[in-house]
């Protein structure tokens, strides 16, 4: 039995997928992990989790920014069940300095009403974003609480380098001028996926919000190429 396990980003919600579920066209149903719902506070309690739920069926991951770390967790746990994964601008290091940064800032911080449009469309659209864009992702955000966002920040700014390097064959979905991974950091999921393939897409780091019918568009025909 093949399972498709889109893993979500920060917000762990999964409700930022909607667009990019409505141009899928997957040989079998999906599933979005809500990480919100799932025991496990860090990366590894929660690929754990997943692990559990995956139980013995082979899986294709599509993990997204924060669930990349997630992702390459199942790997060390599932390894052989793993057919094939699909990063969205995702990251298994800590992706660049502004974590570090930031890490210890009050909650009210990310509090994302209080960040000004102009910040998030810099940073996370790249100036690819439109007013929906933001108010969804904004409406999103909300649904988390501050404490939790904080906790996944200062998870992100403690990853290390990995060292366990897989034969998985992977796709890399990389938005063209994406100010929340580093080149650097891309370079390491190289390192731990030398199966990995590149996809530029241009946008910025929610390139499946920016361009979902793009990215699908090259989801869809990854699978088909795997024979699924």
């Amino acid at each position: 039995m093949l399972k498709i396990l889109l893993l979500p980003g920060l917000d762990g919600t999964g409700k930022l997928f909607k667009h990019l579920n409505t141009y899928l066209k997957l040989p079998v149903q999906s599933e979005v992990i809500v990480l919100n719902d799932i025991v496990g506070r860090t990366h590894i309690e929660q690929a754990r989790s997943i692990a559990h739920l995956i139980g013995r069926s082979r899986v294709i991951l599509i993990a997204e920014s924060y669930s990349g770390r997630i992702a390459y967790e199942l790997c060390r746990i599932l390894n052989q069940q793993i057919s094939y994964i699909i990063f969205i601008a995702s990251f298994v290091s800590n992706p660049c300095r502004i974590t570090e940064l930031i890490k210890n800032l009050p909650e009210i911080f990310f509090d994302i009403k209080y960040i000004p449009e102009i910040l998030i469309n810099y940073f996370c659209f790249s100036g690819y974003g439109k007013t929906k864009l933001y108010l969804a992702l904004r409406e999103t955000m909300a649904l988390v609480s501050k404490k939790i966002i904080k906790q996944r920040i200062h998870l992100i700014a403690k990853l290390q380098i990995p060292e366990q390097h897989y034969a998985i064959n992977a796709c890399y979905l990389r938005p063209s001028h994406d100010r929340l991974v580093s080149t650097r950091a891309l370079k390491i999921i190289r390192e731990c996926f030398p199966n990995l393939t590149v996809k530029t897409i241009s946008g910025g780091h929610f390139i499946a919000q920016i361009e979902p019918k793009k990215c699908a568009t090259i989801i869809n025909k990854i699978i088909v190429e795997q024979g699924y």
